[in-house]
């Protein structure tokens, strides 16, 4: 016997339907579309209460009949359910033997694999790389040819960055010392110093080296022909940049007095005349063209004469 045979025959319940229909239609007839009036409202209670205690009944009696036919179910519920947990029993005992074993094969393959890990990374000048043991490298399926070529792609990806990181480092320490030397053949040429550490900006790698020089002598250049400028500037020209004059002063009018015959004539002032001499950067002249312009606008004729640069800005 390896399988479950049941007598599929239903159990089939006969009542007295028609009888009970028949009744409930007939006690319940004299409610239909009925209108409860005010004074029905006690009688109507009673009545509801009636109605109320033969449907409970009913349903008492279909509860009671219900769990008498479902007392054959329930027993075959338990009895089968015994019946599984003999098998059950059984396999568990099973099952804990057979992951002993599984767990003892994963345990030795870990060992050959981390054997192997070692080897490799001996054989290839690593010895201290840390590769952790993948899970799927444990499973039965998974062949020692397969988790050798992924530990061995582990590692020479490995190799490949160090080496990609030490030239970086490299590089960085090559452009430091050239920024070094340049800044200290620069000092000589040009008889000034510039600290190697104001060119930071300039160890980056993606800037050209030549382009760094460059820059470099620029800085050089600028330095040393400040330090001429303070030692021997060129004298300024003398003659005045602007002239500042003021308009002539008209006559003021005469102011007549009381007297229609007689008038009081007022002097006029005398003109004055202001030169000023101005020194100024190329970067302030429209400053200084707006400046002039504000005072021409307040009545005054400002009068440019001469404009000469105060130094050779190549110097």
């Amino acid at each position: 016997m390896n399988e479950l045979k049941v007598d599929r025959t239903l159990p089939v319940i006969g009542f007295n339907f028609e009888d009970l229909k028949a009744w409930a239609e007939e006690i319940t007839e004299k409610y239909t579309g009925m209108v409860v009036r005010e004074e029905d409202v006690t009688s109507i209670k009673k009545d509801m209460a009636d109605l109320n205690k033969r449907k409970k009944d009913l349903n008492d009696a279909k509860k009671n009949i219900v769990e008498q036919v479902s007392a054959p179910i329930k027993q075959f519920e338990s009895q089968v359910k015994e019946v599984v947990g003999i098998i059950e029993t059984a396999r568990s005992g099973l099952d804990v033997q057979v992951k002993h074993f599984v767990e003892q094969q994963r345990d030795q393959k870990r060992h050959d694999v981390q054997f192997m890990i070692e080897a490799l990374s001996d054989d290839h000048g690593v010895p201290n790389l840390v590769i952790p043991i993948q899970d799927t490298w444990l499973t039965k399926t998974k062949t020692m040819k397969s988790i050798k070529a992924e530990i061995e792609s582990f590692i020479l990806t490995h190799i490949k960055q160090e080496k990609e990181k030490a030239a970086l480092e490299q590089a960085k320490k090559d452009r430091a010392m050239s920024i070094e030397q340049h800044c200290s053949a620069m000092s000589e040429k040009y008889a000034v110093q510039i600290q190697p550490s104001s060119f930071i900006r300039l160890h980056n790698l993606q800037t050209p080296l030549a382009e760094v020089f460059n820059q470099i002598e620029i800085a050089f250049h600028t330095s040393a022909a400040q330090v001429e400028i303070k030692k021997d500037p060129e004298p300024i020209n003398e003659a005045p940049l602007y002239t500042q004059q003021t308009r002539p002063v008209c006559p003021a009018p005469s102011i007549p007095t009381r007297q229609p015959a007689q008038q009081v004539e007022l002097v006029s002032p005398v003109s004055k005349i202001a030169t000023i001499e101005i020194t100024y950067p190329v970067s302030k002249e429209k400053e200084l063209e707006s400046f002039l312009n504000s005072l021409s606008e307040k009545g005054l004729e400002v009068l440019l004469i001469n404009v000469s640069p105060a130094h050779d800005a190549a110097a």
